[in-house]
C-alpha cells in the first residue's frame, strides 16, 4: 500500500493499548488463528469484520454475519457494510479500535519518573515497604508512650497506635486508586512507600525539634521550626504522590504541592492564633516529658523559678476572672 493505515485498539479512556500496522488489503480482524490481526476477544467471532478500500479511496468495513455485530460508535450505527472515517471508534466484541494513517502525529515521547533513579527504585520496592510498616509502627507506639503521664501497657500502645497505621494506609490506598483512574496503574507499593516514610520523618524532624528547643531552653521558636518542616515534609509527599498520578511537569508539580502545603500551614498557624490565651481559657504547653540530661543550658536558680511560677499564677488570675 502506498499509504499503510494503523489499526489502533484502545481503552474506555481512549488510550492506545496496541497498534497493527496494515500494508495490504484487504484484511480480516478477527479471533481465530487464520485472520490477518488476531484480538483475544471471546465475544468477537473467529472471523468478525473486513476492512477494504474501495475505487474512491475510502475505507469500507463489512461485518462477517457475526454474533455480537460490529458498531460504529462515532457515527452510533450498526455496520454491516459501510464506508468509515479516519478516528471513527468501532467497537468489536469488547474491544475498541480506529483506523488512522501513517501521517498521525505523535505526542512527546514521556520521561520515565519511576525507574530512572535509585531513590525511584526504593520507593517502588516491596522490601522498602516491608521495612517501613514495622518502623512506622514502632514510632506511632513511640509517640503513644511519650505522651502518656501515666503507666501504660503494651496491649493499651499497640491499640491507640493501630488507628494511626490503618489511617496512613487508607491515605496510601486513596492515592493508589487516583493513580489507577489516571494512569491506569495502582502503584499502591509506591504510594505506601511514600506515606510511610514521609510520616516517619515528620515525626523525627518534629521529635528532633522537641529535643533541641529543650536543650537550648528556645520553645518560642520550636513551633515555627515545626511548621516549617511540616511544610517542606508536606510539599515532598504530595510531590511523590503526584508523580505516579499525572504526566504534568516536574516544575508544575512543585508549584501546586507547594501551594496546597503552604496553604494547610496558614491556616493552622490562623486556628494556633486564635487559640492563644488572649482568645481561649486553655494554656500551651510541651506535652511530653524529657530527661534532664538533655537540658544543655543551665537550670534555673530557685528564685527564677518562683518568679516565673508568680508570673504564670497571674496569667491564670487573669484568665480566671
Amino acid at each position: 500500500m502506498e499509504n499503510p493505515l494503523i489499526l489502533e485498539i484502545i481503552n474506555r479512556f481512549n488510550r492506545v493499548t496496541e497498534r497493527h500496522k496494515i500494508t495490504k488489503l484487504p484484511i480480516i480482524v478477527g479471533r481465530g488463528y487464520d485472520s490477518d490481526i488476531i484480538l483475544d476477544d471471546q465475544y468477537i467471532s473467529p472471523s468478525h469484520v473486513k476492512i477494504n478500500k474501495d475505487i474512491d479511496g475510502q475505507i469500507i468495513l463489512r461485518d462477517l454475519d457475526t454474533v455480537n455485530g460490529t458498531h460504529n460508535l462515532s457515527q452510533h450505527q450498526k455496520i454491516d457494510q459501510s464506508v468509515v472515517n479516519l478516528n471513527d471508534r468501532i467497537r468489536i466484541g469488547h474491544t475498541h479500535f480506529r483506523l488512522r494513517d501513517n501521517k498521525q502525529i505523535l505526542e512527546d515521547t514521556e520521561v520515565d519518573r519511576f525507574h530512572s533513579t535509585r531513590l525511584s527504585a526504593y520507593i517502588n520496592s516491596t522490601w522498602s515497604l516491608i521495612f517501613a510498616i514495622p518502623l512506622l509502627f514502632s514510632l506511632f507506639i513511640y509517640q503513644e508512650y511519650m505522651n502518656s503521664f501515666r503507666d501504660t501497657g503494651i496491649i493499651k500502645l499497640l491499640t491507640a497506635a493501630t488507628p494511626a497505621l490503618l489511617i496512613s494506609f487508607l491515605w496510601a490506598f486513596s492515592w493508589a486508586g487516583i493513580s489507577r483512574f489516571f494512569t491506569h496503574h495502582f502503584y499502591f507499593s509506591s504510594h505506601c512507600n511514600i506515606a510511610c516514610f514521609g510520616i516517619i520523618a515528620i515525626i523525627v524532624s518534629t521529635s528532633l525539634i522537641d529535643y533541641y528547643s529543650f536543650a537550648f531552653s528556645v520553645n518560642s521558636y520550636s513551633a515555627y521550626l515545626k511548621y516549617l518542616c511540616q511544610f517542606l515534609m508536606g510539599t515532598i509527599i504530595l510531590y511523590g504522590h503526584l508523580r505516579y498520578c499525572t504526566t504534568t511537569s516536574n516544575k508544575k508539580i512543585i508549584s501546586i504541592t507547594s501551594t496546597v502545603s503552604f496553604t494547610a500551614i496558614a491556616i493552622t498557624l490562623l486556628l494556633t492564633y486564635t487559640n492563644q490565651s488572649e482568645f481561649s481559657s486553655q494554656l500551651n504547653y510541651m506535652g511530653q516529658l524529657k530527661p534532664p540530661v538533655f537540658q544543655l543550658t543551665p537550670s534555673l536558680t530557685t528564685d527564677e523559678f518562683f518568679n516565673q511560677a508568680d508570673l504564670l499564677k497571674h496569667e491564670v488570675d487573669r484568665l480566671v476572672e
